[in-house]
């Protein structure tokens, strides 16, 4: 089962975002999916968008220019990787970015299982097995 996992890239700067701040958030998102694959990671592949270098390289080009047909751009690649995906993990920290909420609207189109939280802790990620399994159980 591939789960997508959602965090932001600009954030709550959006264009205002600094090429530093872009990196930082990415970092964040690096870490969530190295705790996530400790846990889950033998049973779930993960789709980690933040380590794609399509996006990356749409996310540099986005920095030099500020052109929004980059960000049309990369929404469009966050879709492909999303359509193989069975679930969609979102991880807000404080912020539901206008990216996100057009993942989980695809998502929810999609039927795919669904888990949004604030922010990884041991709690969450006990929840997020348990819903896990819960959704398999239904599925099968």
């Amino acid at each position: 089962m591939n789960l997508y996992l959602a965090m932001w890239v600009r954030g709550p700067d959006r264009n205002n975002v600094t090429k530093q701040q872009m990196e930082k958030n990415k970092k964040k998102a690096i870490e969530v999916a190295e705790r996530l694959n400790k846990t889950i990671g033998h049973y779930y592949n993960l789709i980690v968008p933040h380590t794609d270098s399509i996006l990356s390289d749409i996310d540099r080009k986005w920095l030099k220019t500020k052109d929004s047909s980059c960000v049309q751009e990369a929404m469009d690649r966050c879709f492909e990787l999303l359509s193989s995906c069975d679930g969609i993990l979102l991880f807000t920290y404080g912020f539901l970015s206008e990216g996100m909420k057009e993942e989980k609207k695809y998502a929810e189109q999609k039927g795919l299982f669904i888990y949004e939280a604030d922010e990884l802790t041991d709690k969450i990620l006990e929840d997020l097995c348990l819903a896990l399994l819960d959704f398999e159980c239904v599925k099968t």
